[in-house]
């Protein structure tokens, strides 16, 4: 039995163009990236790319340097 209410959390996605917008690489190295399994948080559906916009932030503040 649920005794709380139920909490839907939603993920924000962002598409190829999105990430770009905030992460400073090219496309090709994201790309890369992606096909090597390095950045974590990667959806496909058909042939679209999303990224889990919570899972990538997370990744770049663990892999930050300096």
């Amino acid at each position: 039995m649920n005794d709380g209410p139920s909490m839907i959390v939603a993920k924000r996605w962002l598409t190829v163009d999105q990430l770009l917008e905030i992460v400073p690489i090219k496309r090709s190295r994201l790309y890369y990236l992606t096909h090597t399994h390095r950045i974590p948080g990667v959806s496909r559906i058909g042939r679209t790319l999303l990224f889990d916009y919570d899972a990538v932030m997370t990744w770049l503040e663990s892999n930050r340097e300096g």
